[in-house]
């Protein structure tokens, strides 16, 4: 509950998106992958430690989709190379 408290300050402390890429960047944090691995990480430094590439990646991909969907970049393409641990 904290982290949806957190994440509606955010939103209306940011400025208005005024470019696609802005708004597909802030609707980026609505993603159900993202949302929850950001509630998952809420008060808990040790799992966003653990989890901040996975978060990025997450994030990342919905940008992705957003501006896909927009029309602003071709669908379909290659995959970017994921990080090994």
């Amino acid at each position: 509950m904290r982290a949806l408290l957190i994440l509606a300050l955010l939103a209306a402390c940011a400025p208005t998106p005024t470019t696609p890429e802005q708004v597909c960047e802030q609707e980026s944090y609505r993603d159900p992958a993202v949302h929850d691995l950001m509630v998952k990480g809420a008060g808990v430094e040790e799992f966003r430690q653990m989890h901040t590439e996975e978060l990025k990646q997450a994030r990342a991909r919905a940008i992705r989709r957003c501006l896909s969907g927009r029309g602003l970049i071709p669908a379909g393409g290659v995959e970017p190379r994921r990080p090994t641990t």
